[in-house]
């Protein structure tokens, strides 16, 4: 009994053993052929992927050749705006010198036959040819203003993306638009002064290097000063129909004249009288009979401060106008423009004709004011307050150069760096990165 038991135990367990590796083998051939199928779909995945790469690299080769050949029609397009700058600068010269060349002559025929048509002791016939003359002279005079006021100046139409020919562009509309009276490039004077003697002859040194208005009295020089606003007023102090101080005191409270320099011409040699003139804002005195050269001198003094002045705009100081030495008027103004560019400080097509529409003036007249102001555009007084604008961002730290300059209205962050290098020196990530550090 005992031995059939244990052989019936050695049957059962060579029979488990038998089984066991029977289920070990068979499971053995499912896991082989499992990892032979995920091996295939591996491989297949692999080979899928593979040729995505050789597609994506492809698509790269391509991408590259595109690119360069962008880059080489950037480079193109900036020759053909650079071209057409160059032309358009001479065509803005030729009317300048048009203009200074005609209009004083011009004037001068005015003059002479005006007071031709108002002489008494001719005969009918002579009055009429010299009323003839003035006719046609005053005809043609209007003709040359209207010429020189056009807009129709050929003004190179460059494609939108390329800021830096945009912005050439934008200057040479607004040269243009000074080019008025013949006042470009040679600074207009205004002359305040009823005197006997021929102004042509008297300051016909001046004029040859000036483009010279005359009034003949108070009521015509404020008319002439605040409707054209000339570069500079030499003004008497003693007219006709007022007084030249009074005058002088007029122009220098209203905002469209505020900014014009003024020298009083007096016959008056008095320290009490000197200080009289100074005290209605004048900017300047000389007495009469003053030697030519000394008048020039003195108008050239003034010229330079206004061109420090603009050297002062362009370092950057833009939006603090009580810094600088000029008029409340003036201030004022400066403080009203700052504001207004602020308030538009993210619109890219904020420009020219919107800034101008904030003033009561013509835009004539506004770009005039910020010329005479600041001795920059209106174009150039709007970006460099973006870039003023810009720097305090950026320095702060908590944008980078992309935002600050979509933030100030550039929509080329290259174009913002390139104009932000040039005002201050120094490129914006330097200004952002010192402010990080710090």
């Amino acid at each position: 009994f005992r031995l059939g038991l244990l052989l019936l135990l050695i049957t059962c367990v060579i029979a488990y053993f038998r089984w066991r590796t029977y289920h070990l083998k068979r499971s053995k051939s499912e896991l082989e052929h499992r990892v032979a199928l995920s091996t295939a779909d591996l491989n297949k995945a692999k080979s899928i992927i593979e040729q995505r790469q050789k597609e994506i690299i492809t698509q790269n080769e391509i991408l590259l050749q595109k690119n360069n050949k962008l880059e080489a029609q950037s480079v193109e397009m900036k020759d053909m705006a650079e071209e057409i700058r160059e032309l358009t600068e001479a065509k803005i010269k030729f009317f300048a010198n048009i203009s200074h060349e005609l209009h004083t002559p011009l004037h001068v025929i005015l003059h002479e036959t005006k007071e031709l048509t108002e002489t008494q002791d001719e005969t009918d016939l002579v009055a009429e040819k010299h009323s003839l003359i003035y006719t046609n002279a005053k005809r043609l005079f209007k003709l040359i203003n209207q010429l020189l006021d056009s807009r129709e100046v050929a003004l190179p139409s460059v494609v939108r993306n390329e800021p830096e020919a945009t912005s050439d562009v934008m200057k040479y509309r607004e040269e243009t638009e000074e080019v008025k009276d013949g006042r470009a490039p040679a600074p207009f004077i205004l002359i305040i002064e009823n005197d006997p003697d021929r102004p042509e002859t008297k300051y016909h040194k001046l004029a040859s290097t000036h483009q010279i208005e005359y009034a003949l009295n108070g009521a015509d020089g404020l008319r002439l000063a605040t409707e054209h606003v000339p570069d500079l007023i030499l003004c008497d102090a003693h007219l006709p129909d007022g007084d030249g101080l009074h005058l002088c005191e007029q122009l220098k409270k209203d905002e469209r004249s505020s900014h014009i320099p003024i020298i009083i011409m007096t016959s008056r040699s008095g320290e009490e009288h000197h200080a009289q003139a100074m005290a209605t804002g004048a900017d300047d005195y000389i007495t009469k009979p003053f030697q030519p050269d000394l008048l020039e001198l003195k108008i050239k003094n003034i010229f330079f401060t206004r061109q420090k002045l603009k050297e002062m705009f362009l370092q950057g100081a833009l939006t603090m106008p009580e810094q600088f030495n000029m008029s409340a008027v003036d201030k004022q103004f400066l403080k009203h423009a700052v504001k207004v560019v602020r308030e538009n400080l993210q619109n890219s097509n904020f420009g020219v004709d919107e800034f101008s529409s904030y003033f009561g003036m013509s835009r004539r007249n506004v770009l005039r004011k910020v010329k005479g102001v600041t001795g920059l555009s209106i174009n150039e007084y709007i970006r460099n307050t973006r870039l003023k604008e810009a720097y305090t961002m950026l320095s702060k730290g908590e944008r980078n150069v992309s935002e600050v300059a979509y933030a100030v209205g550039f929509t080329d962050p290259k174009y913002f760096s390139n104009c932000f290098k040039k005002l201050f020196g120094k490129l914006p990530s330097e200004v952002r990165m010192v402010a990080n550090t710090n």
